[in-house]
């Protein structure tokens, strides 16, 4: 999974990957929350330790997110508004590494079908 962009700001980098340099996530990483914690439930779930099952893990994440602050009900509400029937996207000059990252992110969240538009060379390239 790609690092979040507001990350590679933060810290000043161009492409953060997670590897050997970047195992766990950093402090500006939203993943923190989102992320990490239902993956540690469901390691304690599947070995046995957890004392209570988590049935609905998108009721889950989003109960995190409002927990710390993090919650925004209405984009929430759109985006899986979104999932539900996504539509195409066209996106102009996705030979521009920010356009693709974005083109990126909404096909990974499902919320649309990108169209990219630009130099297929580059394109596949970046």
């Amino acid at each position: 999974e790609p690092v979040p962009e507001q990350v590679n700001i933060a810290y000043g980098e161009t492409k953060l990957n997670f590897g050997r340099d970047y195992i766990i996530p950093k402090p500006f990483d939203p993943r923190l929350i989102s992320e990490v914690p239902p993956a540690v439930a469901k390691a304690a779930m599947e070995s046995g330790v957890a004392k209570n099952p988590i049935l609905d893990w998108d009721k889950y994440r989003d109960e995190l997110m409002e927990r710390m602050g993090n919650d925004n009900k209405i984009t929430r509400l759109l985006m899986n508004r979104a999932k539900l029937d996504p539509k195409k996207v066209v996106f102009a000059e996705a030979d521009h590494l920010d356009v693709l990252k974005a083109a990126q992110i909404v096909h990974d969240e499902g919320v649309a079908i990108p169209v990219l538009l630009g130099k297929k060379e580059v394109i596949e390239e970046l």
